[in-house]
């Protein structure tokens, strides 16, 4: 009666940092002043929550790519979860590197990688390029 469901739809945040000054985000824009769930904490009480989950996303209020232990995250999410699961991470993209775009998708816990933009201005979404019509 007090188990968990084996269909637990889990949304989680295991940091509160955001890299962008944009209007979905939380009043938090740097590395400074980021907190972040201690990764003991995370591998002693929320990745054993992965063994009962149905599906994930890892992102829902902050920006999932700064956690600084996020390889580690994962790998833990992975020995718990079943085999076949695959869960979502939701970033801005902003962060996206070669080497953290192979460790997401070298994880084995990852079915979509969902990039959220919140504006089309330089102001609001920088970037290296340049928009064009």
């Amino acid at each position: 009666m007090n188990q968990i469901s084996p269909h637990l739809h889990l949304f989680v945040d295991l940091n509160d940092g955001f890299n962008l000054k944009c209007t979905m985000c939380g009043p938090r824009a740097n590395l400074r002043d980021q907190k972040v769930m201690p990764p003991d904490l995370f591998a002693s009480r929320v990745a054993p929550v992965f063994a009962r989950v149905a599906d994930f996303q890892l992102g829902c209020a902050c920006e999932p790519l700064m956690l600084p232990y996020l390889g580690d995250a994962l790998a833990l999410m992975r020995a718990y979860m079943a085999p076949h699961l695959r869960g979502q991470l939701i970033t801005n993209g902003t962060l996206l590197t070669q080497d953290t775009a192979r460790l997401l998708l070298n994880s084995g816990v990852l079915g979509k990688i969902r990039i959220s933009i919140d504006g089309a201005t330089a102001v609001e979404y920088p970037h290296e390029g340049t928009i064009t019509n």
